[in-house]
Order: structure tokens, then sequence, then C-alpha cells
């Protein structure tokens, strides 16, 4: 192995050079600025390629495309076929546009006559968003030519920038020449510099290691506290992670919610009128009494009723005794305990009111009134073998009165769409202030699309957190296809309510 001195005596020669061939570049440096631009001019030639390369793709995408569609234009042939214009993203926003307003018209027509105005507009309205297509396709023509000549023009210039690039790199002059031996020179020191360094160290640490002598500089020390586990951290990013975990489960639970919670939902979604909410209760197997917990709950819950009737009478035309069909988007919704609480409601507040079972495959009034099982029902007089006296039984509250139905033996549809049941339903308008009917839900057959047709109101009940809001849009389209046709929606079971805290404050104002 080589000494140490040696080695350093290399290594100050090789420095003596190094420090030489370094001023010599700088001395060229500054008489000709032109040589450090080398690098650049590479980097520049290397980038305008491939801005060359990606224009001209471009450039000759644009040129096929267009020659495609002058092509099918000539020949009279649709360009709506392309897939240019498939997938463009204007011609889309059209097409949608034009699918909407189609089905608009189609809805118009088969609701009216064919020389109606709403129906002459809505055709309009077609034609024009299909002469605005027109001219977005010639506007988009367009665009494609005057990019495509762009493209052109950016190719043009940088073929230019590029060859006056290379003419600059390809120069090479003799003073050029020594710059870039120099270069090489200083490169080929600078390696020979660091492979001496290494050299010395290593003989630096072979010497050391020869020394007898050991010197302890400190002594070691016992630590006073783990190093792990660092407890306030992880007791922090678990807080950390929970709040996170937390607001982010909430999160995806409301997001993915599709129910029915807020009164806003309900008008903005469905579009009809919202007549209130019945609270959550509960209320023993086969019966319609609920179980409150206390006098305060009693209290809201005949509130919410006598709002909700109070908006029923509202929304009822003038002038006459209104018949109201009351039913649910599927089993399950509490749609015969609201039927019976509102005409229980209705009663006390001194409407002579009779209250219909028209659900003649699952009565939810039967249980609600069990000492008139044996009297005749809704079943016999639609076969004619009763009367409408026969059937229209009085209950033990004053003011109300029933009629029940049992399991039909023949299409129910079609009995209630018959002579006979619009008899009935106008001599109960006569004899009664308000007629209601409890109706099978909407979804499980179509007995309530027909009972439907006999009302003057349809009262559609969904539950509160379970009934989705395509199944309750599904439901109020079967019953009330067209904003003409009247109904309101009833929010079931709800837990949750703005005006809880307006009635509690009330309620412990008057108890104090």
């Amino acid at each position: 192995m080589e000494s140490k001195g040696s080695l350093k005596e290399q290594l100050a020669q090789e420095m003596g050079k190094l420090n030489a061939v370094q001023t010599k570049i700088a001395e060229m440096n500054k008489e000709n600025p032109e040589f450090g631009n080398e690098s650049v001019i590479g980097d520049q030639i290397k980038f305008l390629n491939a801005e060359y390369i990606r224009t001209d793709v471009r450039a000759l995408q644009l040129r096929t495309t267009l020659a495609e569609l002058e092509s099918l234009i000539r020949s009279g042939a649709s360009i709506e076929s392309h897939p240019f214009f498939v997938s463009h993203p204007r011609v889309k926003e059209k097409l949608a546009a034009i699918r909407t307003a189609e089905l608009a018209a189609l809805e118009q027509e088969q609701e009216y006559r064919e020389a109606h105005p709403l129906v002459l507009k809505a055709r309009g309205k077609v034609k024009d968003l299909k002469d605005s297509l027109d001219e977005e396709k010639e506007r988009i023509i367009e665009e494609l030519r005057a990019d495509l000549k762009a493209a052109e023009e950016t190719v043009r210039k940088i073929q230019e920038n590029l060859q006056e690039l290379q003419l600059k790199e390809k120069d090479l002059t003799p003073r050029k020449l020594s710059y870039k031996e120099l270069l090489s020179e200083e490169t080929s020191i600078s390696e020979t510099i660091r492979l001496l360094n290494t050299k010395v160290a290593q003989t630096s640490v072979a010497a050391s290691s020869k020394q007898i002598g050991i010197e302890i500089l400190s002594d070691a020390t016992v630590p006073r506290m783990p190093f792990s586990p660092n407890k306030p951290k992880n007791i922090l990013m678990a807080l950390f992670f929970a709040v996170f975990s937390s607001f982010g489960f909430v999160f995806l639970r409301c997001y993915s919610d599709r129910t029915f919670r807020v009164d806003e939902d309900i008008e903005l979604l469905l579009m009809k009128p919202f007549l209130g909410h019945l609270p959550f209760t509960r209320v023993p197997q086969g019966s319609m009494q609920p179980n409150f917990r206390n006098e305060k709950e009693s209290t809201y819950f005949l509130n919410f009723l006598r709002l909700i009737c109070a908006n029923i009478i509202f929304l009822v035309p003038e002038g006459g005794n209104p018949a109201i069909m009351i039913t649910g988007a599927k089993p399950g919704e509490g749609k015969s305990f609201t039927a019976y609480h509102i005409a229980n409601t209705l009663a006390q507040e001194g409407k002579r009111t009779i209250l219909v079972d028209v659900d003649f495959c699952r009565s939810g009034l039967s249980c609600a009134f069990q000492d008139l099982k044996e009297r005749p029902g809704l079943h016999d007089y639609l076969t004619g073998k009763a009367t409408a006296e026969d059937i229209i039984s009085a209950t033990g509250q004053s003011n109300l009165f029933f009629i029940q139905s049992k399991e039909a033996p023949f299409s129910v549809s079609y009995a209630l769409r018959s002579d006979r049941m619009k008899e009935l339903v106008h001599k109960l308008k006569q004899d009664f202030d308000v007629v209601l009917f409890d109706a099978q839900p909407v979804l499980a057959t179509n007995d309530a699309v027909a009972m439907g047709e006999l009302v003057d109101l349809r009262i559609l009940v969904i539950e509160w957190g379970k009934t989705t809001k395509e199944l309750a849009m599904k439901a109020l389209k079967k019953i009330a296809p067209s904003n003409l046709v009247l109904a309101g929606i009833i929010l079931n079971k709800a837990r949750h309510w703005g005006s809880t805290y307006r009635y509690s404050h009330y309620y412990d104002r008057k108890k104090k």
C-alpha cells in the first residue's frame, strides 16, 4: 500500500492541474459566452422534437376527421353517427336536451289533443332544438378547420426553430473543439482526485487501527424514559383517527341515504304539497291505539294530527264534501294507522266522517273495529248482496262511521271502476262531510289507481327513514301522473321534527 505522504503529494499535483484547467475554461467562457449554452441547445432540440411529433400527430388526426366529415356531407349522409360527434360534449348536451323535449312532447300528446297549445309548444321546442343542433354541427366543423390550420402553422414554426438550433449545434470551430477537450479533461481530473481522496481515507483508517492506546471519552448512561412506545403521540393519533373516521362514517351515511328525512326533500323531489308528519309511536300488535310514555308525547301526536287535518281541509276544493284516498307505496308504511287517526280526529272536530276499507287483500282497519266483523261489507255491496245502507256501520265514537271489507273473489280493479262503486261514492259524499278510503299500496296492485279515479284528493303516506325516494316517485306517478291531479304527502313515523323544541319549551314553561 502506498504511503499517506505519497498519496497526498499526488493529490496536490492533481489539484493544481484541475485549477489550471478550470481557469482556462473560465477564460474561454468569458471570451465566448455561447460555449456554455451547448447543453441548453441540446435540451431545446429534444423539447422541440417532442413538440413536433405531438403537434404533427394532432394535425394528422384533425385532417383525417375533417376529411371523413366532408366526405359524409358531400354524399348526403348523416354525420351524427361519426365517433367525433358522438363523443363531442356540446353535441351530447344538445342530443340529451332533444330527447328530454321529445319525451315531454310525447307526454303532452298522450294527455291532450294534437292542436292543443301545450302540444304545439312542445313540438316547437323540439324543432328549435334540432335546428340548434344543425347550427352546432356547422360551428364544430368550422372549429375543426381552424384547429387544423393552427396545428399546421405550429408544425411549420417548430420545423424552422429546430433547423436553426441544429445548425448552431453542428457549428464546430477550432476554439469550440478546444473547449470541449478542456471539459473532458476537467471531468477526468475530478475523477482521479476522488479516487485519491478515497485511498487517503483508507490509509488513515488502517494507521489508526494499529494504535495501542484507547481513550474513553464518556461513560454510557441508562436512559430515563423509554424510547418506544410514545404514549402521548399514539393517543393523539388514535383520537385524530377516531374523529376523522366518525365524520367519514356520518358523511357516507348521509350521502348514501336515499330515504326521506326532512320536509324540504318531499316538496323538492315529489313536487306535491306536504301535509305534515306523524311522530313515531309504539303501537301494540293488533291495535290502533299508541302507547304514549307521557302526556307531552300524547299532546305532540294530537297536535300533528290536527295540523294534518287542517292542511287536508285547506287543500280540497271548496263546494262539496271531499272524497279522499289514503294509500302508501308499499306495505308496512302505516297508511291504515294514518287513515284511522285522521278519521278519528275529523270526527272529534264535529265533521260527519266515514272511513271505508278498500284494502281487500290485507285489511289493517279490522283490528280497530272488532265488534263490526259480522256486519256486511264493501265486498257484499259490490257483488249485489247488500245495499249501501246495509254496509254503513256506526262506531262507538260520535260522528265516525265505518265500511269494512274482506278478501274478495272478484277483480277488485274492475269492481272499483264499476257504476255501482261510483254510485256509492256519490251517495257517501252526499250523506257525510268527509269520506276517507283506505286503499291498497300503490306498487302492490292497481287497486289504488282505480280508486284514485273516483276521489277528489289522493294522499300518499311514506315512512320516515325507510321509503326510498325512487319508490315514492314511482308510486306518486301512478296515482297522480300530472300536476293537475290533486295529491298530498304525509311523512309517518318521523323521529325528528323541527317544531319539537318549540313545543317542549312551551309546555315546560306552562308546567313551571
